[in-house]
């Protein structure tokens, strides 16, 4: 619940789960050991890519100093801004 903060919607959220699958299996188009299953997989998944690939730093300037990118700008003037962004040893301007 990680990404779910707020206790009410997160208990609306989870009645609205429950109530879903007789729905599904009413309906004919999957069978019950589909339905049970995906209950039980789909957060087993997301959980092990979340284990495997976790965020490795929590801002973008952390990102950008991981990464090796930089940002910087050559000209500023009251109209405009030309920007210059430096990653994998070459720069891009952006502006």
């Amino acid at each position: 619940w990680k990404f779910f903060n707020w206790p009410f919607l997160r208990r609306i959220m989870l009645i609205l789960q429950i109530l879903m699958v007789p729905f599904i299996l009413a309906s004919h188009k999957h069978y019950t050991v589909d339905v049970f299953t995906a209950l039980y997989v789909t957060p087993l998944v997301f959980e092990l890519l979340w284990i495997r690939c976790p965020d490795l730093v929590d801002s973008s300037s952390n990102l950008a100093l991981h990464y090796g990118i930089k940002f910087y700008t050559t000209k500023e003037t009251k109209d405009e801004m030309t920007c210059i962004v430096g990653m994998w040893g070459k720069e891009f301007y952006v502006g």
